[in-house]
C-alpha cells in the first residue's frame, strides 16, 4: 500500500528486509506507523484478504461488539472506532502472547536489517522510564481521538490495564487512575 510518514516512523528503506518481530516491537515501543502498515501489507499478501478485514473479523471473534476498523495505523475515520471495554478484551486476548511483558519497559528499540540499514526508534510512552510500576501497551494521538494510552501497572503482585481515551494529558490521567485504583481497590 505504499509508504507512510506520519510520525513516528522508522523511515523504512524500499525493498530492505526487516524480521516481522522488529517490526513489531517498532510498532508497539514507538508506535511506528511505517512498520504498523509493513505487517498489514505482509499479513494481507499472505492472507489474500484486505488487513481491515482479517482485523475486523477477529474484532468480532473476540467479542468487540463496540469497534470497527478502516485502516491499520488507527488514523481518523467515521468508520475506524473502539471502545474503551473493547480494547480491554483485545489487551486480555495479547497477554496470552506475553507482547507487552517482553517490551513493555523498553523505552527505545534498534535493529538492523538483512540488508545492514540501522532503525531506531525511541518509546512513546514516557511513564514507563519515571514509574517502575507501569508497563506500556500502547499510545497514540489524533485530531479526532486526542491522546490516547493503554497501559498495565503493577503493585504487590497485582495488575491492572488502564485505558485513556480522549485525553489532553494521557499520562497525568493514567497516574492519576493507577493510583486511584491501588488505593481503593482491594485484592482477595
Amino acid at each position: 500500500k505504499g509508504f507512510v510518514n506520519e510520525t513516528p516512523v522508522l523511515h523504512l528503506k524500499l525493498d530492505d528486509k526487516v524480521s516481522v518481530s522488529d517490526l513489531f516491537n517498532a510498532m508497539l515501543i514507538g508506535s511506528a506507523n511505517d512498520a504498523a502498515l509493513t505487517l498489514s501489507n505482509a499479513v494481507e499478501k499472505k492472507s489474500g484478504e484486505l488487513f481491515e478485514t482479517t482485523m475486523n473479523k477477529t474484532a468480532q471473534e473476540l467479542g468487540m461488539t463496540q469497534s470497527s476498523f478502516s485502516n491499520p495505523l488507527g488514523f481518523d475515520s467515521r468508520t475506524n472506532y473502539s471502545s474503551a471495554q473493547d480494547l480491554v478484551k483485545l489487551v486480555n486476548e495479547l497477554d496470552k502472547y506475553s507482547a507487552f511483558s517482553l517490551v513493555g519497559k523498553a523505552t527505545q528499540y534498534s535493529f538492523k536489517s538483512q540488508l545492514g540499514n540501522t532503525y531506531k526508534i525511541r518509546a512513546t510512552n514516557k511513564l514507563v522510564s519515571t514509574n517502575p510500576e507501569i508497563y506500556a501497551v500502547k499510545t497514540g494521538f489524533t485530531g479526532g481521538a486526542q491522546g490516547t494510552m493503554i497501559t498495565q501497572a503493577l503493585r504487590d503482585g497485582n495488575k491492572i490495564t488502564i485505558i485513556i481515551l480522549g485525553s489532553s494529558n494521557r499520562e497525568s490521567d493514567t497516574i492519576k487512575l493507577k493510583e486511584a485504583v491501588f488505593e481503593n481497590f482491594v485484592w482477595e
